[in-house]
């Protein structure tokens, strides 16, 4: 008897561990990543969405290693002067199954597929 409650148990603990991890894969908040966006665009983008699910986080464009915390990625072109390593880590996190979408996009080198 003891050793039947003690497999029950521990099948609760683990379904309980796993619907955590279900959780925050499918139902947690969304992060929305914006490079190279200004203060007053940023905060417009706040302001509009006042959903506690949706979270908004400004990447400066010399650290782009931050993308990959990120479920959308906004991309602002106008003025974006990146190098050759920041282009490849934004290339590398457009080809996952996560959406990146360039806005006013003007140099064709920053053009990203």
């Amino acid at each position: 008897m003891k050793k039947k409650t003690l497999v029950l148990c521990i099948l609760g603990l683990l379904l309980i561990v796993l619907g955590y991890f279900i959780y925050q894969k499918v139902f947690s908040s969304t992060t929305l990543g914006l490079i190279n966006y200004t203060n007053a665009e940023a905060a417009a983008l706040a302001n509009v969405s006042n959903n506690s699910s949706v979270k908004i986080l400004v990447i400066d464009e010399n650290d782009v290693s931050k993308i990959n915390s990120c479920d959308v990625v906004l991309v602002n072109g106008m003025g974006l002067r990146i190098d050759e390593e920041q282009r490849a880590a934004i290339e590398k996190y457009s080809e996952r199954i996560r959406f990146l979408f360039l806005r006013l996009l003007i140099l064709p080198m920053n053009l990203i597929h």
